[in-house]
């Protein structure tokens, strides 16, 4: 609610939080660090993330 207030992007993967329990466990090697699963689904929803945003225009503009 802070975030949107002050109009500062802001992402949960709610899959990786305590909601998620215990439907997620498969996401976690160990009670509270992710594993590779949980990684690749963070590296996805930030990818989105910043894609909705428009967060990636710079560094794709800069990469040619």
């Amino acid at each position: 609610a802070a975030c949107r207030k002050q109009n500062v992007p802001y992402l949960e993967i709610r899959e990786l939080t305590e909601q998620g329990y215990p439907a997620n466990e498969d996401l976690f090697g160990e009670p509270i660090h992710p594993n590779v699963l949980g990684h690749q689904l963070m590296a996805e929803r930030i990818y989105a993330f910043l894609g909705i945003n428009n967060m990636l225009s710079d560094i794709n503009s800069e990469a040619h």
